[in-house]
């Protein structure tokens, strides 16, 4: 009524409630199930729908706690409307919404988009969606921490185009018009290029997000950092091609090398030159001072070598007391000569070994493109040829190959 006393109650709220409100202030009843907000605060009088159902108005009052007749917590939502007869307010009528599944529901979603949301920026790969254009849609906090940049920076403003470097430029160029035609695109790595300008290189993976008529919409891209698999596989690539002890091409390199070098000299009619190196005496070193003497030697061999030849002449060891080096575009013969005997003077020069004076001396074989070979083999085995021709004439010498 006017007075905000109960004058009627239905079962359900007895039911629910565990006591009969009948001729109780709405203020008693308030008390009586320890109505309370969310957060805890106590609910007061003047925040209760029913005085302003009252004065005229349609009042819901937003969800708050109260307490059942078992003892449980219920969250309820109160609809308080004004009760009139001949036009004059009479009273209020008052529906109480148990809402408790209904909230705990919401929670559960809310924290389960929060759950998800989480998942998505903390990832340990980086997400990101394009559009048909390549402007990044969406990306999340992984991949932005890895590039630098900001959200705000990204959004909308930048193209997965600014974001990696020309070859893998050329790539995404290629690839991209298919992706939006296919869908899905596998394992495709890019150098991707940092706010600050350096670089790491990612793994690819996505899919397409198409609307009914088939049409492109958007792609949902992973991105894994693989910077470290890359650093360890040119690690491993180099340790299998290096010779561990000189650092230099070993013969498997080598011969690569010289295979490339060919199909250079072939395209570009340019000369080329392969000499083939042996120490003089080597086994007399190892049987007077040592294995270990004989290692600082080849070392010794290794650096002088390469501080004798051009920056573009490739030098390799092959094994034991054997080294091939590459003399790429080569003008003549005569310079081929020449070159093999600064080599064979640079390596001449006495050095110190173990508190030993020591002088050596190297015999040097050289074959020439096209004259003496046409392959890598050839080439090879005709300046080794060359080499033992030299040794025979006593060593410390340069011996041009005769075979073709």
């Amino acid at each position: 009524d006017v007075e905000m006393t109960v004058r009627r109650v239905n079962p359900s709220f007895m039911s629910v409630y565990g006591f009969d409100p009948t001729g109780l202030n709405v203020k008693d009843i308030i008390r009586r199930v320890a109505c309370r907000h969310l957060d805890g605060r106590p609910l007061v009088m003047k925040e209760q729908p029913t005085p302003r159902a009252l004065r005229g108005n349609n009042t819901t009052k937003s969800p708050y706690m109260v307490k059942r007749g078992d003892g449980s917590t219920a969250i309820v939502e109160t609809t308080s409307n004004p009760l009139r007869v001949d036009g004059s307010i009479i009273g209020s009528v008052t529906v109480w919404h148990d809402i408790t599944e209904l909230k705990h529901a919401e929670e559960a979603l809310k924290s389960s988009v929060e759950e998800i949301e989480d998942l998505y920026n903390n990832a340990p790969c980086g997400y990101h969606s394009l559009d048909r254009h390549g402007v990044i849609l969406r990306i999340n906090e992984t991949e932005l921490s890895w590039l630098g940049y900001t959200r705000d920076e990204i959004i909308g403003k930048m193209k997965w185009q600014d974001l990696i470097t020309p070859e893998s430029l050329h790539v995404f160029n290629t690839s991209f018009p298919l992706f939006m035609k296919r869908g899905i695109v596998n394992d495709q790595e890019f150098e991707i290029i940092r706010k600050d300008g350096t670089t790491f290189h990612g793994l690819a993976n996505a899919t397409a997000i198409f609307d009914d008529d088939g049409k492109y919409l958007m792609s949902r891209s992973t991105v894994f950092d693989i910077s470290d698999r890359k650093t360890n596989e040119a690690k491993i690539w180099y340790l299998a091609n290096h010779d561990a002890l000189t650092d230099l091409p070993n013969r498997m390199l080598i011969f690569d090398h010289l295979q490339q070098a060919i199909v250079s000299a072939k395209r570009y009619r340019t000369g080329l030159a392969v000499m083939f190196l042996d120490l003089d005496q080597f086994k007399a070193v190892n049987d007077m001072l040592g294995h270990e003497a004989g290692d600082l030697l080849l070392q010794e061999v290794a650096r002088r070598l390469k501080s004798s030849a051009r920056e573009s002449d490739i030098i390799g060891r092959i094994g034991g007391d054997e080294f091939v080096v590459i003399l790429p575009a080569i003008d003549s013969t005569r310079d081929a000569m020449m070159a093999a005997e600064k080599l064979r003077q640079t390596l001449n020069q006495p050095l110190v070994l173990k508190n030993r004076n020591l002088y050596l001396s190297s015999s040097i074989g050289v074959a020439i493109y096209p004259d003496h070979g046409r392959d890598d083999n050839s080439l090879i085995m005709n300046a080794d040829a060359a080499m033992y021709y030299a040794k025979k004439r006593g060593g410390n010498a340069v011996s041009l190959s005769v075979l073709g």
